[in-house]
């Protein structure tokens, strides 16, 4: 029974590594444009 547990809490925190290496791949592929967008504009005015 113990070995289940372990083996069900080891497969959650894989999937929520896996979440969060997800989540911040996409924040990065968001923020890089509008990052290099907003450093334009800084420039241009």
């Amino acid at each position: 029974m113990e070995i289940k547990n372990s083996e069900a809490k080891l497969i959650e925190s894989e999937k929520m590594a896996s979440l969060g290496g997800m989540v911040a791949g996409i924040a990065h592929e968001i923020n890089t444009p509008v990052g290099m967008a907003l450093t334009g504009i800084t420039h241009l005015f």
